[in-house]
């Protein structure tokens, strides 16, 4: 009897363990599905992170290019600006000189004062007679412009303590919306202007 009793705990035992071990299979399978697709989306993942370095090579690439191109054309605009610069600094002369200013008094050049610690830039420059003279290349705003250069004007009159007696205004192009408003203004606060030609807005689209 005793034997008895022992057999059936062990034929109760080893189907637990049967039972256990087929659990074990069936843990063990679904961990095995459970790799397969961690290392699938790690594959995925590897393969995305490929595109997404690609992406950015290009993108840097694109950043590079475009950084290039503005450097181009900040230079390419500096020399039309200087060259219209000795254009328009030899138009004032001639103007000045036939008002009957002597032409050796007419020492035309830039001229940068510092107002309250600021850096003020004048293109055109003349100190006796007291001459002003700003150089744009272009003007899409022409409130904007004439307030710059009305400025200006104050700055360096209180600095020499009289009058600026002329002020120019050169550019080499004025959106063409703007121009009446542009000669309105530069009438009304005694300014000069002359311009290049009249345009309509260029708009450029990337693809």
């Amino acid at each position: 009897l005793g034997l008895s009793k022992i057999f059936e705990s062990i034929d109760r035992n080893t189907e637990a363990i049967a039972k256990l071990l087929r659990q074990s299979e069936r843990h063990a399978k679904t961990l095995r599905e459970h790799t397969k697709a961690i290392r699938s989306l790690q594959e995925e993942i590897k393969k995305q992170g490929c595109i997404l370095e690609e992406h950015t090579r290009t993108l840097s690439e694109h950043t590079k290019a475009i950084a290039g191109l503005r450097a181009a054309i900040n230079d390419f605009g500096v020399v039309i600006s200087r060259t219209l610069e000795d254009y328009t600094r030899t138009l004032i002369r001639e103007v000045l000189a036939s008002k009957g200013i002597p032409i050796e008094k007419l020492v035309l050049g830039r001229k940068i004062l510092v107002y309250d610690k600021e850096p003020i830039e004048i293109n055109i420059f003349n100190e006796e007679p007291l001459v002003m003279g700003e150089v744009t290349t272009h003007i899409s705003n022409a409130e904007e412009e004439i307030g710059k250069i009305t400025r200006r004007i104050k700055i360096v009159e209180e600095v020499y303590g009289r009058k600026v007696e002329y002020v120019f205004l050169a550019a080499e192009v004025v959106i063409e919306a703007e121009l009446g408003k542009l000669k309105e203004l530069a009438k009304k606060h005694n300014i000069q202007v002359y311009y290049g030609k009249a345009t309509s807005p260029i708009t450029i689209t990337l693809t």
